[in-house]
Formats: C-alpha cells, sequence, structure tokens
C-alpha cells in the first residue's frame, strides 16, 4: 500500500544508494551531459550531470552540426568539460539492473569552484 513512502533512503529517481565515495580522474564527458570517471577501485562509472531539454536531443540527430555548436554555447556543457582530465570525488549508487552510476560529483582540488 503505501511501502514506497515509507523507504526514505536517499535515491536517485531509482536504483539504491550504496553510501560509497568514489575517486578518480574525468576520462571523457559528452555533449548530451554526461561524464566518466575512472576509478582504480570501481573501473569506469558514468554520471548526467544535466539533461538537455527535448529539441537539443532530437537535433543530435537530425543535424549533428548544428548540435555541436548549440551545446558548445551552454553554460553547463561547459562546465562538464572543464572537469575532463580532473581528479574528482562522487557518490555511487546502483540502478536495478545492476549497473552503477556516479552522483554529487565534485573537483577535488581546492581552488575548483562547484557553481549550479
Amino acid at each position: 500500500d503505501r511501502k514506497a513512502q515509507q523507504d526514505k533512503r536517499p535515491v536517485q529517481k531509482q536504483g539504491e544508494a550504496l553510501g560509497q565515495k568514489i575517486t578518480g580522474a574525468v576520462a571523457r564527458v559528452s555533449a548530451a551531459g554526461y561524464g566518466v570517471i575512472k576509478s582504480k577501485d570501481w573501473g569506469e562509472v558514468m554520471w548526467r550531470q544535466y539533461e538537455l531539454p527535448t529539441n537539443l536531443r532530437s537535433m543530435q540527430v537530425s543535424d549533428p552540426q548544428k548540435f555541436q555548436q548549440e551545446v558548445q554555447s551552454r553554460a553547463d556543457y561547459r562546465r562538464l568539460k572543464d572537469m575532463e582530465g580532473r581528479e574528482v570525488e562522487a557518490e555511487l549508487y546502483r540502478l536495478p539492473d545492476g549497473q552503477l552510476r556516479a552522483w554529487h560529483v565534485r573537483p577535488l582540488e581546492p581552488d575548483a569552484v562547484e557553481s549550479g
């Protein structure tokens, strides 16, 4: 009945928060809003930094060149691109299908300013 309301564990939409931290370097990022952390202990773990509006997502297939131009002018993409190659720390959660994802990703360097 009301079991979903009783379960108050920290969860991102669906999936199970593991209460584990991951550190590693951002191996690569995508214009679609994803980044990949390469960690010694966990391998490669993906996270979503932002979600693109529907009009941009459909442009990714219909007009890839214009898509790249539009995305590169966005502040959220530039922030994500700036994280490439940097050491970061994040929290882990497991999706229902068993895949690991990261969230709450933040740079480890003290001079790095997290915005947004």
